[in-house]
Formats: structure tokens, sequence, C-alpha cells
């Protein structure tokens, strides 16, 4: 069968290779008989797209629109557009919430002229961007008083940002976890102990683990369900485990880069995205 690859513009997840992940799937995918070609999502839009499997790290607004006329003309598209969408970081945020997964003490920021930051707010806390990923370092701010807060989302104004997140910081162990959804792949580790696969080394405000004891399995258990309902099969994420074993849920992204587990991951994707072939077809 005929997939298509869609390789992710390089300025939604820079300082990543995603390319390599996307390599090894379709060379798994064509040990199995079937025939790969790429796209890269620069020139997307202007694309013909005649193959009806689709698998796409693609994020730009408008190759997601040209996936989801894919998607209307019958295509199987992993991840959907639908799916990346609601890893918005407001979108995924509300969602987590909504379902009871445990995430920071959060509030929405409208950067309007007139805005009042709630005095509620603790510190330290972060300051986030809202849209689907961290493009750049100051997309992600760490902040300790008022004065930070207020610098920062200043600058966020300057570069016509007009909604962020702002969550509470939270002590304890950062892990970084990847897997798919129902199947019994599940890699987590600590990127702050040894090499860290980290876009701008954020999570060094979280110290060295302290390897607090927590449940792997309930863990994927929510992970799964968060994708599940996100409509995102393929997923990778950042979570914080507290003293007491419970983790807060930070981060959650459609389609990483798997960098730390990449053959394993790959041979995962690529049972997932067969899977969907004979089901589709069967049905």
């Amino acid at each position: 069968m005929n997939i298509a690859g869609i390789l992710r513009n390089k300025v939604f997840s820079p300082n990543s290779n995603d390319d390599s992940i996307m390599e090894f799937v379709a060379n798994g995918l064509r040990a199995n008989g079937h025939q790969v070609t790429f796209y890269k999502e620069e020139t997307l839009p202007q694309s013909d797209i005649n193959e009806h499997i689709i698998f796409s790290m693609a994020r730009g607004s408008d190759s997601l629109l040209k996936l989801q006329q894919c998607e209307n003309c019958g295509a199987i598209v992993v991840t959907s557009p639908k799916g990346v969408q609601n890893c918005e970081r407001i979108s995924i945020t509300r969602l987590m919430f909504d379902i009871g997964i445990n995430i920071p003490p959060s509030v929405i920021l409208y950067l309007s002229d007139g805005l009042e930051i709630p005095d509620d707010i603790a510190f330290p806390c972060w300051l986030k961007c809202a849209g689907a990923c961290t493009q750049q370092k100051e997309d992600v701010c760490f902040i300790e008083d008022w004065e930070t807060l207020e610098l920062h989302i200043g600058e966020f104004r300057h570069r016509g940002i007009k909604t962020a997140l702002l969550s509470q910081h939270v002590t304890g162990d950062i892990i970084k976890f990847y897997s798919v959804t129902d199947t019994d792949f599940f890699y987590w580790y600590y990127p702050t102990q040894g090499p860290s696969h980290s876009k701008f080394g954020l999570e060094k405000h979280n110290g060295m683990p302290r390897q607090y004891p927590f449940s792997i399995k309930k863990l994927k258990q929510d992970t799964d369900k968060i994708a599940r309902l996100a409509e995102v099969p393929v997923y990778g994420g950042d979570c914080i485990v507290d003293e007491t074993g419970k983790y807060w849920i930070i981060d959650f992204n459609d389609w990483p880069s798997f960098s730390p587990c990449i053959e394993d991951a790959s041979k995962t994707i690529v049972k997932y995205i067969i899977n969907q072939i004979s089901y589709h077809v069967k049905y």
C-alpha cells in the first residue's frame, strides 16, 4: 500500500531531530511491504496527496487544513488534525482538568491592556504561551516574583501573544514519558539525570531526581486516557512526581521525537499503523 509521511516543519520543534523517528517508522512500514513517500510540511498545502494512509507530525494551521481535506476524502491520518489541535496548551489543560487528571493549579490569562493578575498566584510559577507547542525558549518562563511576571507578560504582549497559561510550580522529580495508546509501550526517564534530550534545559528548575516511588501502571493508564480523548494515539509529555508519590502532568504533546527510545517506539508505531490499515480495509 502507498503511504504518505508528513515531516514536521523545524519551527514547531526546535532542537529536536523529528525526522529520525519518521525515517524509522517509514523503514518499518517498507519492511512490511508498503511504499512510503515523504512530504515536507512547508510545501504540504500545495502538494497533491494521493495516498489514503498518512502518518504525520505536521502542526501548522495550513498543513492541518490540508490533512483535514484528506480525511474528508476518506484518508486515515495518524495523528489527525483534530488531535493536534486538541493538544494546544489551553485545550489539553482543560481536557485534563475535566477528566480529573492531576495538573498544577493553573489560570488562563487574557493579555489585554487591562489585565488583572489574580492575587492568590503563588511563586514560583510558570508562564506559558497558549499555543500548541513550545517554539522558542521564551515561550515558557520560570517566574519567581511579581516583577519577573510583569516583565514576561509585557514581552508576550510585544510578541503579539494574546493568551497565556499561568501554572503553579511543583517541587519533585521531573519525568519525561513516551507512549502509544493501548499498547504495552511506555518509556520514561529522568531528564535531569544523564542525557536529557531537552529542547531548552528548563527541567533544571526541578534539580536532580530523588527517585520518589510512583505507579508507572497508573501513569500509563492516565496518559492513555488523555490520548484517547484528545485523539492522539502517538504521544509524549512531562510530569512531576512529588515526595508523596503523586504525579502532576505538566505537558502533553502529539507525536514527540522519541529521541531516547526511537527504535522500540518506531516498532510500536509501525504496528499501530498496520493495525489501522487492516481495520479500515476490513470494514
